[in-house]
């Protein structure tokens, strides 16, 4: 799949939350850019294909750049929807007026539940991953 063909894939997908999360006021567009870094190197987010693998990356705020390989769109789908989906969780968890130590407890289930709308896939995963940090950090 080509980087263009990607973008049109995951794109399509995330479209499944926005009606839900407009409705909660917390959609935020996908913040990545699909090409082999961010404009100018700037800091960001990018994901790209090269037709055998599929790269997501990160330019940090001091140049550094951080990028992950896979040759399964799955796992870079996830890592965008999980990397978008946390933004709207966090920022509905924020909105409820508590204490700054029950954030998570509101929005984690408040990811699971967009991450859901995209596919149940999706949510199956991050559920693991939130049950991983669970045990060490409870919340």
């Amino acid at each position: 799949m080509t980087t263009c063909e990607m973008k049109i894939y995951i794109e399509s997908l995330y479209e499944k939350l926005r009606f839900f999360a407009e409705k909660e006021q917390i959609f935020q567009p996908i913040r990545f850019y699909f090409a082999e870094t961010t404009p100018k190197n700037s800091p960001g987010d990018f994901c790209y294909s090269d037709e055998k693998y599929y790269y997501y990356g990160s330019i940090g705020d001091r140049g550094e750049v951080t990028i992950k390989k896979t040759s399964n769109l799955f796992d870079v789908a996830y890592w965008i929807f999980k990397f978008q989906t946390s933004i709207m969780a966090f920022d509905y968890a924020k909105r409820q007026n508590i204490e700054l130590e029950l954030l998570r407890s509101v929005a984690f289930p408040k990811q699971l539940e967009l991450m859901g709308l995209i596919e149940g896939k999706y949510r199956q995963k991050l559920e693991i991953e939130i049950n991983e940090i669970a045990k060490t950090h409870p919340f």
